[in-house]
């Protein structure tokens, strides 16, 4: 994901962050870090996420398809996954 742009097109409007998981049409698969850094990203700016999951089934590659509601904050009371 490209952070900065990200960064650049949140305004005080945004209200939600539409994530499509594993990304179609390409069925790019996100790794748990990439899906943390998204979690720290929504709970900095009060994004809501809202996470479509539909074409779970449909990797393409050995990585496995990680759920969003896998996430943890980053937070010492965080319990680990």
């Amino acid at each position: 994901m490209d952070w900065e742009a990200l960064e650049r097109a949140v305004t005080p409007q945004t209200t939600l962050f539409f994530l499509c998981n594993p990304h179609n049409p390409v069925a790019r698969v996100f790794r748990r870090d990439e899906l943390v850094h998204l979690g720290d990203f929504c709970v900095r700016h009060n994004l809501v996420l809202c996470s479509d999951e539909i074409h779970c089934g449909l990797v393409l590659d050995d990585l496995p398809h990680v759920p969003w509601a896998r996430w943890r904050p980053r937070s010492p009371a965080a319990p680990s996954p």
